[in-house]
Order: C-alpha cells, then structure tokens, then sequence
C-alpha cells in the first residue's frame, strides 16, 4: 500500500507494508474493540488490518491528505458493511477529541511519519494532557513521532492498548531515555518488536512495533521480538525495567544472550577507544597538502592499512593520531558496522567520525578479527543507533561482548 501523493511525500510519510500492518494489530489483544483509531492513516494499511483482525469494531480514521479517503474507500473490508469514518484533519490538533465526538476508544493503531515538526503552543497542552509534559522543556521543535504518540495517549481509554510504528530514535536513542523511563512509569509496554530493514518505501530505516497498554505500569518484564519479512516473529527475550529504560532493540539484548556474550568485551581487555579530533569539513579545506583519515578511507575488503609518513609539526598540536597497532572504525554512516580497518604502518590524524581502538599488542589482531567478522559486523550494527545514518558510542563499543579466537 505504498501509495503516493505530493501531501503525502512533503509529510515524510513511509506507508506500511501488508505484513507489517498484519503482525502489529496481531501482536495486540485478541478481544474485539468497539472503536478503533488510525491517527495519520494515509492510505488505510493499519486500518484495514484492524478491520480485518476485529470485524466488529468502528474503524476511525484521521489524515490531513485528503486524499487519503479515495484510497481507504477502495479498500474492501473499510467498504463492506460500513463501521468506518474517515476525518480529514490534523492528527495533532488540540481539538481533535472534539472533532472525534469523544468517541471512547479502547484501541489504536499509528505509523506516524517521521520528521521534525516546527513547535506550536498546543503541542505543550497535547504533551501535558498525555502525561508526557516534563518532556516539552523549552524546545523549538518535537518530533512528529513523539507528538503522535502523545496524541493517540491522550484520546485512547484508560486501559486502551495502543500499537504503533516507532523508529529506532524512540526505542535505542539516548536523548529518548527520559520519554522511555515516563512511559515505564505510566503505562506498560507489553512488547516491542523489531522491524526488517527496508519494512517501509524508499528507505531502509529501523523501526519497530510497540504495543503499549495505558495506564497498566505494574509489569516487571517487556518482552522483545524480532519480526522477519515472511511476516513470522523470533523467540522473545523479556528484559526488565532498567533494561528496557536503557535500550528495547532485540537485536542489541539477543548479541547478549548468546554462548559468545560470555566472551570478553573490549572493556575487559583495558581497550583505549579515542574519537578522532578532526573536523572532516575542515581537514578537507585547509589541509589539502596533509592526509587526514576519513570514513571515506576505509578499505572495502576491512583489512589492513598504510599511512604516507608525515611531519607531526606541519600539523596543529593536540591531535589524536592514528599508529601502527591500531583499529579503526567509522562512528558514523548508514554502513559503519562494515567500516573497520588494521593500521599496518605510518601514522594519520583521523576524523571525530571514526573511532580509534587501542589495545595490548596481544589482543590487536584477535579482536581485528572479531570486528571485522560477519558475527561483529551484526554485533556493531545491534550496538548502534539512528534512523539512517547511524552512530556507535564510546560507551556501547567498549561494553560489545567480542568472540575471539582460540577461546579469547
């Protein structure tokens, strides 16, 4: 149901594909809802889920685009039999409960797009009213996705469960902490299940589903699942409190889980991980005599490397250089768990995009090996975070679980 109009594509908008709307309202609770809303609807995919999942139950539907109505018209579980009203309007409106008649709803469902969204007044109101209020602060932009939810929080009934598309900003950020441990206060988030690369059109963007029942904080446990393109779901992992404050991602807590998370971490080793110091915009500017490591350096087969020799002085003191001995990995980058590199010989200032990993001369190669491994490309990939481009921390690299070879 990608489908497309100019509204639609100025909105940010990656619509829901089939499978994804079939596992989100699956994967919530089994007994019909009178009234269920789909808040920034588009073109109906989780509507017409839910209608098919509960065919009892009022589908309400609310989109800006207009039209948005042509397409849920067409479809024929939202057409037969009525039990559907479409609104156009602005899903973040104030008075939207108002324009819903106060309609009751006990369910809703949302893919909310993703884009900043230039701050209103109202927005504190709908914040506040959600429960989400100590998150405002004074900033001048919020997040759609955030709103959106803040939105279906403050219409759906006490005990209502809600099941959304979130991106991974939401679920690993670490600016999302805060919104994370409030909606553990408040509510319970029953399961959040990660999404396939590629789930939504024209971007390869993490996401996940999150099914949260408000008002029902008392649950220990939330249980993380990984969601595959067939449309079947991995085993679970339940993880408690502080862990799901930390991160929901269940490829970041499966790494953890396996035999090799007994294996030591870079922590363990006495690793030294140092950003580079060098802004890329500047090396490349003013420095075009001098070489200067860059993410774009990177070799493609993730082997080794050789600096030109250069002149400590003919560059400003307090640089972090890169020497023979050295790993180095991109910080940053749609691709930064495919991005690793051995340092053979010679030495090069690096970029605050890439990271240098120091180590006793006995672990450097082992560990190469671990990074550059199909394992730890998927354990860097589990262990960073971002929408598109990605970024890895100091902190998550160090405490990444390494399966070395001959048993180190």
């Amino acid at each position: 149901m990608a489908v497309s109009t100019p509204v639609a594509e100025a909105l940010s908008r990656f619509y829901t594909k089939d499978f994804v709307s079939r596992a989100l309202v699956a994967l919530m609770r089994d007994e019909p809802s009178p009234y269920v809303l789909d808040l920034g609807s588009g073109p109906g995919a989780l509507s017409h889920a839910a209608r098919i999942r509960w065919e009892a139950s009022s589908i309400v539907s609310v989109d800006i685009d207009r039209a948005a109505e042509t397409h849920l018209r067409a479809l024929p579980h939202l057409r037969r039999g009525g039990g559907h009203r479409h609104i156009v309007a602005d899903a973040l409106s104030l008075h939207l409960p108002s324009t819903l008649n106060k309609v009751n709803f006990d369910a809703a469902v949302c893919n909310p797009p993703y884009r900043e969204i230039s701050w209103r007044p109202e927005f504190r109101v709908i914040l506040e009213e959600s429960g989400l209020g100590d998150l405002a602060g004074s900033a001048q932009y919020t997040s759609t996705e955030v709103l959106f939810l803040a939105q279906n929080l403050r219409i759906v009934a006490p005990r209502g469960q809600l099941g959304l598309v979130v991106p991974d900003s939401i679920v690993s950020g670490r600016k999302s902490r805060a919104l994370r441990q409030t909606l553990l206060g408040q509510h319970r988030i029953e399961r959040v299940v990660q999404l396939p690369r590629g789930s939504f059109s024209k971007t390869d963007a993490q996401a996940f589903i999150l099914v949260l029942n408000k008002g029902q904080s008392k649950a220990k446990r939330t249980l993380l699942q990984r969601l595959y393109s067939d449309g079947s779901l991995s085993g679970g992992l339940a993880i408690n409190r502080a862990q799901a404050e930390h991160r929901l991602d269940y490829e970041y807590y499966a790494q953890r889980n396996s035999p090799s998370s007994l294996q030591p971490s870079l922590s363990d080793l006495d690793a030294q991980v140092t950003r580079g110091s060098v802004e890329n915009a500047i090396a490349r500017d003013s420095w075009s005599s001098r070489w200067v490591f860059h993410t774009t350096e990177f070799p493609p087969d993730k082997g080794s490397i050789s600096f030109p020799v250069q002149r400590s002085e003919t560059f400003p003191p307090g640089m972090i250089w890169a020497e023979p001995g050295d790993i180095l990995l991109a910080r940053v980058g749609r691709s930064l768990h495919k991005k690793v590199c051995f340092v053979e010989r010679g030495r090069a200032p690096i970029t605050d995009c890439v990271l240098r990993i120091r180590l006793q001369r006995q672990w450097q190669r082992a560990v190469f090996d671990a990074l550059a491994s199909a394992k730890g490309e998927a354990r860097l990939l589990s262990v960073s975070r971002g929408v598109a481009a990605r970024m890895i921390s100091k902190q998550e690299l160090l405490s990444m679980p390494l399966e070395l070879r001959d048993g180190r």
